[in-house]
Protein backbone atom coordinates (compact mmCIF):
# COMPACT_ATOMS: atom_id res chain seq x y z
CA UNK A 1 0.00 0.00 0.00
CA UNK A 2 1.20 3.62 -0.89
CA UNK A 3 1.48 5.62 2.16
CA UNK A 4 2.76 9.02 3.62
CA UNK A 5 2.76 11.11 6.28
CA UNK A 6 -0.28 13.69 7.09
CA UNK A 7 2.46 16.63 7.16
CA UNK A 8 3.68 15.45 3.54
CA UNK A 9 0.00 15.13 2.40
CA UNK A 10 -1.18 18.17 3.81
CA UNK A 11 1.95 19.96 2.12
CA UNK A 12 1.82 18.19 -1.49
CA UNK A 13 -2.06 17.12 -1.82
CA UNK A 14 -3.24 13.70 -2.02
CA UNK A 15 -2.37 12.20 -5.47
CA UNK A 16 -5.73 10.81 -6.39
CA UNK A 17 -4.46 8.35 -9.22
CA UNK A 18 -1.43 7.20 -10.80
CA UNK A 19 -1.27 9.22 -13.30
CA UNK A 20 -0.83 12.12 -10.99
CA UNK A 21 2.34 10.35 -9.72
CA UNK A 22 3.90 9.73 -13.27
CA UNK A 23 2.68 13.21 -14.50
CA UNK A 24 5.00 15.03 -12.21
CA UNK A 25 7.30 12.33 -12.17
CA UNK A 26 7.31 12.96 -8.71
CA UNK A 27 8.04 16.34 -8.30
CA UNK A 28 5.08 17.18 -6.14
CA UNK A 29 5.46 13.76 -4.44
CA UNK A 30 9.04 12.55 -3.69
CA UNK A 31 8.84 8.83 -3.82
CA UNK A 32 11.27 6.71 -1.54
CA UNK A 33 12.23 3.09 -2.62
CA UNK A 34 14.00 -0.07 -1.23
CA UNK A 35 18.19 -1.14 -2.80
CA UNK A 36 18.36 -5.04 -2.20
CA UNK A 37 21.71 -4.36 -0.81
CA UNK A 38 23.42 -7.80 -2.53
CA UNK A 39 21.87 -7.20 -6.10
CA UNK A 40 21.46 -3.67 -5.44
CA UNK A 41 18.48 -3.28 -7.43
CA UNK A 42 16.22 -0.79 -6.85
CA UNK A 43 12.44 -2.06 -5.86
CA UNK A 44 9.74 -1.59 -7.64
CA UNK A 45 6.48 -1.20 -6.71
CA UNK A 46 3.62 -3.56 -7.24
CA UNK A 47 0.83 -1.39 -8.17
CA UNK A 48 -2.77 -2.65 -9.30
CA UNK A 49 -4.00 -0.68 -12.72
CA UNK A 50 -7.22 -1.38 -14.00
CA UNK A 51 -7.71 -3.93 -16.79
CA UNK A 52 -4.49 -5.36 -15.51
CA UNK A 53 -1.91 -3.33 -16.89
CA UNK A 54 1.56 -3.88 -15.87
CA UNK A 55 2.93 -0.87 -12.98
CA UNK A 56 3.56 2.28 -14.07
CA UNK A 57 7.57 3.35 -13.50
CA UNK A 58 7.45 6.12 -11.24
CA UNK A 59 10.43 7.65 -10.51
CA UNK A 60 11.91 7.80 -6.90
CA UNK A 61 13.49 10.52 -5.23
CA UNK A 62 15.42 8.75 -1.94
CA UNK A 63 16.55 5.29 -2.36
CA UNK A 64 18.07 3.08 0.87
CA UNK A 65 19.05 -0.29 1.35
CA UNK A 66 17.57 -0.63 4.69
CA UNK A 67 13.74 -1.18 4.93
CA UNK A 68 13.71 0.98 8.50
CA UNK A 69 15.22 3.95 6.98
CA UNK A 70 12.32 4.02 4.27
CA UNK A 71 9.68 3.89 7.04
CA UNK A 72 11.42 6.20 9.31
CA UNK A 73 12.19 8.44 5.67
CA UNK A 74 8.37 8.01 5.23
CA UNK A 75 7.16 8.76 8.73
CA UNK A 76 9.46 11.66 9.00
CA UNK A 77 7.48 13.28 5.46
CA UNK A 78 10.08 12.82 2.97
CA UNK A 79 7.50 11.37 0.64
CA UNK A 80 5.63 8.70 -0.21
CA UNK A 81 6.82 4.66 -0.37
CA UNK A 82 4.72 1.70 -0.53
CA UNK A 83 4.38 -1.03 2.35
CA UNK A 84 3.06 -4.00 3.18
CA UNK A 85 0.10 -3.37 5.68
CA UNK A 86 1.56 -6.16 8.00
CA UNK A 87 5.00 -4.30 8.36
CA UNK A 88 3.40 -0.94 9.34
CA UNK A 89 0.19 -1.62 11.11
CA UNK A 90 1.50 0.16 14.29
CA UNK A 91 2.46 3.66 12.34
CA UNK A 92 -1.46 3.12 10.67
CA UNK A 93 -2.69 2.47 13.88
CA UNK A 94 -1.13 5.73 15.51
CA UNK A 95 -1.91 7.84 12.19
CA UNK A 96 1.85 7.98 11.66
CA UNK A 97 1.60 7.21 8.35
CA UNK A 98 -1.93 7.64 5.94
CA UNK A 99 -2.52 4.85 3.02
CA UNK A 100 -3.85 6.60 -0.30
CA UNK A 101 -5.33 4.89 -3.60
CA UNK A 102 -5.47 1.42 -1.80
CA UNK A 103 -7.53 0.27 -4.96
CA UNK A 104 -4.24 0.20 -6.69
CA UNK A 105 -2.43 -1.62 -3.70
CA UNK A 106 -2.12 -5.90 -4.10
CA UNK A 107 -5.14 -7.58 -3.44
CA UNK A 108 -5.64 -8.80 0.31
CA UNK A 109 -4.43 -11.84 0.81
CA UNK A 110 -1.16 -11.57 -0.85
CA UNK A 111 1.57 -13.76 0.45
CA UNK A 112 4.66 -12.48 2.02
CA UNK A 113 7.54 -14.41 2.75
CA UNK A 114 9.77 -12.71 4.83
CA UNK A 115 12.97 -13.91 6.28
CA UNK A 116 16.36 -12.50 7.39
CA UNK A 117 18.99 -11.34 4.80
CA UNK A 118 21.29 -13.94 3.90
CA UNK A 119 23.93 -14.10 1.01
CA UNK A 120 21.93 -17.56 0.23
CA UNK A 121 18.68 -18.66 0.53
CA UNK A 122 19.21 -21.38 3.58
CA UNK A 123 17.34 -24.01 1.65
CA UNK A 124 14.28 -25.29 4.11
CA UNK A 125 13.35 -21.35 3.12
CA UNK A 126 13.46 -22.08 -0.40
CA UNK A 127 11.90 -25.04 0.27
CA UNK A 128 8.98 -23.57 1.85
CA UNK A 129 8.80 -21.05 -0.61
CA UNK A 130 8.33 -23.07 -3.52
CA UNK A 131 5.77 -25.23 -1.44
CA UNK A 132 3.75 -22.15 -0.46
CA UNK A 133 3.53 -20.75 -4.48
CA UNK A 134 3.04 -23.66 -5.45
CA UNK A 135 -0.35 -23.86 -3.13
CA UNK A 136 -0.81 -20.37 -3.98
CA UNK A 137 -1.04 -21.70 -7.55
CA UNK A 138 -3.05 -24.86 -6.94
CA UNK A 139 -5.73 -22.49 -5.40
CA UNK A 140 -6.09 -19.96 -7.63
CA UNK A 141 -6.85 -22.83 -10.07
CA UNK A 142 -9.47 -24.07 -7.91
CA UNK A 143 -7.64 -27.57 -6.93
CA UNK A 144 -7.52 -26.70 -3.48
Amino acid sequence: MLCASRACLQAHGTPRSLDALQEHDCIEHDCIRYRFVFTGRVESWALRQPGGDSSPRIPETFVFNNSEAVTHAARAGFGIAQFEELRIRPELDAGTLRPFLREHSLERGALWLVWPQARRTPPKVKALGDFLARLVEESEAGAC
